[in-house]
């Protein structure tokens, strides 16, 4: 027999995260901000934009799961920032 595995999700740690709870998606943002400069193309501008929508999109949809878990979190900041430090 197979046994289950419990699996714990803790909450990442270190360099922005101490600001906001998708860093990783404002660094994806800037990617696709430099991939719009370098084509200047106003394809690469709607893809941009596009790409941006679903980043805050997800980061808001995140932080949100985080605070309706919050009882698996005990060190969940409560000023805790979705996307963009001190701004959203």
């Amino acid at each position: 027999m197979h046994d289950k595995k419990e699996f714990k999700y803790i909450l990442p740690i270190g360099g922005m995260f101490s600001l906001v709870a998708c860093p990783h998606y404002f660094c994806e943002i800037i990617q696709w901000v430099g991939f719009s400069l370098c084509f200047q193309h106003h394809s690469s501008l709607v893809f941009s934009v596009s790409m941006f929508s679903y980043l805050v999109g997800r980061s808001h949809a995140t932080l949100k799961w985080y605070y309706k878990n919050e009882k698996h979190f005990p060190d969940l900041q409560e000023d805790w920032k979705r996307l963009i430090p001190g701004v959203y």
